[in-house]
């Protein structure tokens, strides 16, 4: 709905082109397999830029950048093909509603996505501290619609820098535990590993950490998995896929399988680690 109501209301600009000031963005709609692609001339300084946008699952996606030179023809040159500008009919002023959602848009999804991205890699996809503060400073589909491009890029980009901060913060927690397990094994406790295992998530540190854990601590290990809810226990194993290569997974595994430990939880632990080597 989204997409046939904004492509509705450029059809409904063209119909109404008039001539602007040198701020006006010219837009050409382009139509695809699927839904179609917006292409706009965007005034920059003294330079002519292409912008492209694909709509893609509900939501505009930035797809190319170019910079235009304008031919003496009045013909439009970049990198490999002419543009001819008549073709982009449609004029629009440079912060138009419809213009700020399309490049607001496509800036807040690719933003969110990179940010999803690092928290992924660097903390895990389900930080509990990192998720709940995550709308904290986001700009609101207000700011996204009635801000001119430049004033929204420095809203999201702060907020991008105090999410990107948080998760430097919460990177730094993790990898001075993984240091402390490694450097105190004997300390390690059945209540330790418990609030490790509600804690800990699918990131290339944690999983350093529970390996750590598996292998020195493997008894206390298993009787807190053994003591777990069904569901607390899967969790724990949804976690364990994607391992890294360069994580000592057979000596968790080794250890783990010869655990004097009955419980029918080792052998699904044994199993998902099989599972998660690449």
């Amino acid at each position: 709905m989204q997409y046939r109501t904004t492509l509705l209301t450029l059809v409904g600009v063209l119909w109404s082109t008039i001539v602007l000031s040198q701020g006006e963005i010219r837009i050409d709609v382009v139509p695809t397999k699927i839904s179609s692609d917006v292409r706009m001339i965007i005034p920059s300084g003294q330079n002519l830029v292409l912008e492209t946008y694909h709509f893609f699952k509900y939501n505009y996606w930035i797809v190319g950048v170019d910079t235009l030179k304008e031919l003496d023809n009045g013909m439009l040159q970049s990198k490999g093909f002419v543009l001819n500008p008549e073709v982009f009919k449609i004029k629009v002023s440079k912060c138009d509603t419809l213009i700020n959602n399309i490049r607001n848009g496509a800036l807040a999804h690719s933003t969110f996505s990179e940010l999803r991205a690092m928290a992924r890699k660097e903390i895990g996809y389900d930080n509990k501290e990192f998720n709940s503060g995550f709308e904290i400073g986001r700009p609101s589909s207000n700011q996204q619609i009635t801000l001119c491009n430049d004033y929204f890029a420095v809203v999201i980009n702060n907020w991008f820098t105090d999410q990107a901060e948080e998760i430097k913060k919460i990177k730094k927690i993790k990898t001075d535990r993984q240091e402390w397990i490694r450097s105190n094994p004997d300390k390690i406790n059945r209540d330790f590993i418990q609030l490790f295992l509600e804690d800990f998530g699918s990131c290339d540190i944690d999983h350093q950490s529970i390996l750590d854990l598996m292998i020195n601590r493997t008894d206390d290990i298993l009787l807190v998995c053994k003591d777990m809810e069904d569901l607390e226990f899967h969790a724990v194993k949804l976690k364990l896929y994607d391992l890294s290569d360069k994580l000592d997974i057979d000596k968790a595994i080794d250890k783990i399988a010869h655990s004097p430990i009955k419980t029918t939880r080792k052998n699904k632990l044994v199993s998902v680690l099989k599972k998660s080597r690449h």
